[in-house]
Formats: C-alpha cells, sequence, structure tokens
C-alpha cells in the first residue's frame, strides 16, 4: 500500500475500533443497570462490563492493534491506537460500575408487600411488620399474598442475616421460636417471621400457622 493508503487504512480500523468500544459502553450500562450484580461493589460491576463485553472488546483491540502494523512507525497511529484501547476497556470497566452502584440503589432496602396488589388486610400488615425491623441487605424479588409477604436477600449469606435477625428480632420485641443452620423463625402475636436458607435466602413474614407462602426451599 502506499503511505496515503496504509493512513486511510488504519484511520478506518481505528475508527471502527472507537466505535465498537462506545457501542460496548452503551449496551454494558444499560443491560447491567438492570440485569447486572447487584452487591453494590463497583468492583463488582467493572468485572462485570469486562466481562459483558468481551468478545467484542478484543475485537476493537484487534482492530487497534492490526492498524498499528499496517501504518507501522507512525506517532499519531501508535498513540490513536493507545486511546482507543485503553478508552474502550475503561469505557467498559466504568460503565459496568455505574451501572451495578444504580441497580444497587434501586434495590428496596424493605420487600413492598403491597406491589402484587392482593386484597385483604394482610399485606399491610405484613408491610409493617418488615419496615419495623432493620434489614441486613437490600431486598430482590417480591412475593406476596394473603398468608404472608417473602422477599429475597440476594447478596447476604444465611449466617450473616442470622446473626443481624437474633438481635434485631429481640429488640423489636419477637420471640425466636426457631434457630438452626438452614432456619430461624420467630413469632410476634399472630404474626411469624422466617429466615430460610436457600440461595438466594428468603425472608417472610406471614400469618402464624397459616398455609403462608410454602417452602422457599
Amino acid at each position: 500500500m502506499t503511505n496515503g493508503r496504509t493512513r486511510i487504512a488504519a484511520a478506518a480500523m481505528l475508527g471502527a475500533a472507537a466505535v465498537i468500544g462506545a457501542a460496548v459502553t452503551l449496551a454494558n450500562h444499560v443491560f447491567l443497570t438492570e440485569y447486572g450484580p447487584t452487591t453494590g461493589s463497583l468492583l463488582d460491576g467493572a468485572l462485570a462490563g469486562l466481562a459483558g463485553g468481551a468478545v467484542a472488546l478484543l475485537f476493537a483491540v484487534a482492530l487497534a492493534v492490526a492498524a498499528l502494523f499496517v501504518h507501522r512507525g507512525s506517532a499519531w497511529t501508535r498513540a490513536a491506537a493507545a486511546a482507543v484501547i485503553v478508552l474502550s476497556l475503561a469505557g467498559a470497566a466504568l460503565a459496568g460500575a455505574q451501572a451495578a452502584a444504580a441497580r444497587y440503589d434501586s434495590l428496596p432496602r424493605v420487600p413492598d408487600c403491597g406491589a402484587e396488589r392482593v386484597a385483604g388486610d394482610g399485606p399491610p400488615r405484613f408491610q409493617d411488620a418488615f419496615d419495623t425491623i432493620a434489614h441486613p441487605g437490600r431486598f430482590g424479588a417480591v412475593n406476596s399474598s394473603t398468608e404472608g409477604c417473602r422477599g429475597l436477600l440476594p447478596d447476604v449469606g444465611f449466617g450473616n442475616a442470622a446473626a443481624h435477625y437474633r438481635t434485631t428480632l429481640r429488640d423489636a420485641g419477637w420471640e425466636i421460636t426457631k434457630d438452626d443452620a438452614t432456619r430461624l423463625t420467630a413469632r410476634s402475636g399472630e404474626l411469624e417471621f422466617e429466615l430460610a436458607g436457600c440461595e438466594p435466602i428468603t425472608v417472610t413474614i406471614g400469618l402464624a400457622g397459616g398455609e403462608g407462602l410454602g417452602s422457599p426451599c
């Protein structure tokens, strides 16, 4: 190739690599905000961002490296290729980190027991009970009925959750009725609390002695 043609070819490769990098950054932010890590960890988000766009990022890097070989010895090509590679990788990681933070902030601190619009006075009672207890993490999916309300705790281990609730429940006036390696239950009046060691663990508040929502595990 002539010098002019190699310059045009290298510029085209670098432009394509930059477009791919930008597209990965945007796609990562949109997707991971909705489906990304729920831990709230920026590192988890950054790693998810890099992993989610790994194939496209590798292609962008390959294009940038190819541009170096096509237009060898050019200072601007080296600088542009380095910038495209660094910005593509940094953009994907940063988008993932920001998305993880946004996703964590969107998770409820307390289950919304009225979200499923269940009739009767059960959901408001369960909601009030959840509101009066401090919880060790953010909640994920919620299932509610006239018999009980259950929320997932996706990022808290059973041991840590059980240790937290042992103290919290007693402070809130609940009586611990069962405490073993897979279950922690407590009772307050007509209501029953259950922490179940599933994956992810679940927290249920329902009517004591009722059918409830069935076994979560």
